[in-house]
């Protein structure tokens, strides 16, 4: 079975959607491989669209946490919130049916309240350069703890309404 037997990649696009503009994250929905199942665009912040559109920022960064939280959620079938190598919060709601791991939605592209961005990993990660990286990390929103829990909470609310 696959994530795409449960739902039309439509209705996981409009889960996206409203995780986007409820909680302003990059929301994703991956299969079991840790794959974007969609094609949505949609950014919280105006750094991750530069680390993710570099090759080497996709591979050293993104890729990294993608492998990391789909590995996780394999294991454990349970949500997982951690940060991304760059220091962004990433949280991921597995999606089991059968006792089986199909994939997960969550989003990333917040930095962990009192924390900062990682800027020197984005630097030694991409071409950006230490002004540019500097300049985009500004814009990068907090997330406290409770918000990021708030954030599985609707996901997996969600997830039960659209799988019942």
């Amino acid at each position: 079975m696959k994530i795409t037997d449960l739902l039309p990649l439509e209705a996981w696009e409009q889960l996206e959607r409203e995780i986007h503009e409820r909680f302003g994250l990059n929301a994703a929905v991956s299969d079991e491989k840790g794959v974007r199942i969609t094609k949505y665009a949609n950014w919280g912040n105006r750094l991750c669209p530069e680390i993710k559109g570099n090759p080497q920022g996709l591979a050293a960064i993104c890729a990294v946490a993608g492998q990391h939280f789909t590995s996780q959620c394999q294991q454990t079938l349970k949500p997982f919130v951690d940060q991304c190598d760059a220091g962004m919060v990433k949280i991921a709601v597995p999606v089991v049916a059968g006792g089986e791991y199909l994939g997960s939605v969550g989003g990333c592209g917040k930095v962990k309240a009192g924390e900062e961005v990682d800027e020197f990993m984005i630097n030694k990660s991409t071409p950006l350069g230490e002004a540019r990286v500097a300049e985009l990390a500004k814009g990068v929103k907090p997330i406290t703890g409770d918000e990021a829990q708030a954030v599985v909470a609707f996901i997996q609310k969600r997830l039960d309404e659209l799988l019942a």
